[in-house]
């Protein structure tokens, strides 16, 4: 980032990398918060619905994925579960058929940083404008039930 001054880089789906050493990724991030964006690539195709069964399965792991992040970027929250099958996390935890389960902990970057990583640095690259972006007050954590 030091030798290449123009370079952005997308954090999303790497937080099972970034939790090994989550005060290394707090000094990335506050570092560099002009330069990093939260994105991602997924989204419900034919692959993803193949995956996960069906349309209800891909939107849970989709809300397990997006909630995984928001817990690691904006809390202190311990053991975090990583949302994907097998990825590395700070803490192995136990095994789903065969496939190893990792957590790690929250970061909880400073509201001003987590602002420019969701939506004021993709406004400044981009030239778009974002209406209102506010953090939820209040999670229901129904909504992220696992239904069996």
């Amino acid at each position: 980032m030091d030798t290449y001054p123009n370079l952005y880089v997308d954090i999303d789906a790497s937080l099972e990398e970034w939790g090994k050493d989550p005060g290394q990724f707090y000094d990335f991030c506050t570092e560099y918060q002009d330069r990093i964006l939260f994105g991602t690539d997924w989204g419900m195709h034919d692959k993803a619905l193949r995956t996960a069964g069906s349309s209800e399965k891909c939107v849970e792991d989709w809300k397990a994925f997006a909630l995984a992040h928001y817990l690691f970027l904006g809390t202190d929250q311990k053991m975090i579960p990583c949302p994907f099958n097998g990825n590395q996390g700070r803490y192995l935890t136990h095994r789903v058929n065969g496939w190893p389960r990792y957590a790690h902990d929250g970061v909880n970057l400073p509201k001003g940083v987590l602002e420019k990583l969701y939506y004021k640095n993709a406004e400044r690259l981009f030239g778009i404008k974002v209406d209102v972006w506010k953090p939820p007050q209040k999670i229901d954590w129904s909504k992220f039930a696992v239904r069996k």
